[in-house]
Formats: structure tokens, sequence, C-alpha cells
């Protein structure tokens, strides 16, 4: 069964791949989480990728999360590079802003924004 979709670096069973380049509707570094079981939308043997929500629960680029998917083999490409879960990586996702984490005891996390910047 195909994952809901899901924030960025929120689940720790994924791996997440970020956009080198602008594709269309999407801006160079929109993430992406890989589902390797899926194979309804993605391919029986190597699953999909799929745009996730930003950290924050947020639209990226005003598409939602999970509303883009394109075949895992795009990580092969020029196209996407792998990022880590750490939380640099996160905080590289997020725009200004005060943000509060909830870190859970299955290793997933929750980022909520509060207000603008100031």
């Amino acid at each position: 069964m195909a994952a809901d979709s899901i924030r960025a670096f929120s689940n720790p069973t994924y791996n997440y791949y970020r956009l080198t380049k602008d594709f269309g509707l999407l801006k160079a570094g929109t993430i992406f989480f890989h589902d390797p079981d899926d194979n309804v939308y993605g391919s029986i043997a190597q699953g999909y990728l799929k745009n996730c929500w930003i950290p924050d629960g947020n639209c990226e680029n005003g598409l939602c999360g999970g509303t883009v998917i394109l075949h895992y083999r795009f990580v092969d490409t020029e196209w996407f590079e792998k990022v880590e879960r750490t939380p640099v990586a996160v905080m590289e996702s997020l725009s200004q802003g005060h943000y509060e984490m909830d870190v859970h005891a299955d290793g997933t996390w929750t980022i909520t924004k509060f207000g603008g910047y100031s």
C-alpha cells in the first residue's frame, strides 16, 4: 500500500531526495521521499518518488504534498541529490520564522511554525 503524503524528513524509514533544478512548477530544493513499496503509482520493482509537505506542514511552491509522483530512476539523474535526515537538512527547507519542534519516541518529529519572522 502506498504511504500517505508525509512531511519532509518526518519518517526515519524513508530516503529523501532534493530536487537540484527547477522542474516545471517545482522549484530547486523541493524534497521528495522514496516509497519502495508502492506498486500502484510507481514501479513494481522500485517504487516511486513523491513530493513531501515542507517540514512545517505547508505546501511546497503551492503544491500540496503527494501531488507529484516520479519514477524512482530519477534519483540516478542530475535532477536529484540524496539528503540526510539531519537538523541542518530540515532547517535548510524552512522559510524564515519561529518554530516549535516536537520529537516523538518513534524517531519522527513535528515542526509547527508560529507567525511571521521578527
